[in-house]
């Protein structure tokens, strides 16, 4: 009978690897189970492996290799919400000089008007941007004692805010009074912000509703009519305010300043604003407010607020606010060759 060879281990390492791969189960015959381990990984592991890298059956001097931080992410980092772009240079001057830009711009050394405040949370907006109010003037068409009993300590803070730096503040002043309160050329910019007349109805609006229909008859022709009625007189007192407001802007803005009127999407179509032209007020164009808002005059504090008629309950009033989704800026420029 032929003798059989005895097994023995090759002689390095470079061996076993060539010998082990094409028959690896031939360590397990012969009980060596260490041999066995080199085969398997001999066979499972590419060669091209790093040898210093921390893998399944590395050997236990290796070291691991430091693996890089994960930079921390935050809200803008997260899955399907974009992250914040970074500030252009010209974005950092704007911000670092104190002007408010948005849709339009205001800067801080120029001379602006606000005229039908509610809460004063627009000037308040731009005062906390300017730092250095001097060259703002806001005014409001209520009395100050009224918009007190309506805001409470909310707009007394904010007015003792704005005097305290410098803000010109006034109350009791309606647009038709800016031409006797101010001097001509004052203001390098002039802004209304919603000019939505009072909701009660006018005189005439309850005879328009009965010529519709008898007065003893509440069906729906009647509501229809009043609400027909409602929004005749509506427009007709908007148009009226806005032709007031035209002439006293063109009035005290200086050539070549700018007038900022935002209006709701169901208000643009009002005839007061054919007037601009006729005081002497170029339209230049009308843009999206309601993205400015979110993104600039919310986050200083500002909130939209009617200018309500008196008599109305503090709480009634207090929830006077609107939604401003679908709402532009009119801007309109003052001639340089127009005569004061």
């Amino acid at each position: 009978a032929t003798a059989r060879t005895p097994f023995r281990h090759p002689p390095s390492s470079a061996g076993l690897h060539l010998s082990t791969r094409r028959s690896p189960w031939a360590a397990m015959r012969h009980g060596s189970l260490e041999l066995l381990g080199r085969a398997a990984r001999a066979v499972l592991l590419p060669r091209s492996r790093p040898t210093g890298a921390r893998h399944c059956g590395a050997a236990v001097g290796d070291e691991r290799p430091e693996r890089p931080e994960r930079p921390a992410r935050g809200w803008a980092g997260r899955r399907g919400v974009p992250a914040k772009k970074p500030m252009t240079q010209a974005a950092r001057k704007e911000e670092a000089d104190g002007d408010v830009v948005a849709e339009v711009r205001y800067r801080r050394s120029s001379r602006i008007l606000l005229v039908g405040e509610a809460n004063f949370s627009f000037a308040s907006a731009l005062c906390r941007r300017f730092g250095d109010c001097s060259g703002l003037t806001a005014c409001s068409l209520e009395p100050r004692a009224e918009l007190l009993e309506r805001f409470g300590d909310g707009v007394s803070k904010r007015l003792a805010d704005l005097e305290a730096r410098l803000c010109g503040v006034h109350h009791s002043l309606p647009a038709a009074q800016l031409l006797e309160r101010f001097r001509p050329a004052s203001f390098d910019c002039v802004a209304f912000n919603f000019p939505l007349p009072t909701a009660t109805p006018s005189p005439d609006a309850p005879a328009a509703a009965g010529d519709a229909e008898p007065s003893g008859d509440t069906g729906p022709g009647t509501e229809a009519a009043l609400h027909a009625a409602r929004l005749r007189s509506m427009y007709s007192e908007l148009s009226k305010l806005l032709e007031e407001f035209f002439e006293g802007a063109a009035y005290v803005l200086r050539p070549g300043g700018e007038c900022h009127l935002r209006l709701t999407d169901q208000h643009v179509t009002a005839r007061g604003l054919r007037s601009a032209q006729q005081f002497g007020l170029q339209f230049r164009r009308r843009v999206d407010f309601s993205e400015a808002f979110e993104k600039v005059y919310k986050p200083l504090g500002y909130r939209p607020s009617a200018v309500i008629s008196a008599g109305q309950s503090r709480r009634k009033a207090a929830r006077a606010g609107f939604g401003v989704q679908h709402s532009s800026t009119l801007v309109f420029s003052r001639g340089r060759d127009m005569l004061s």
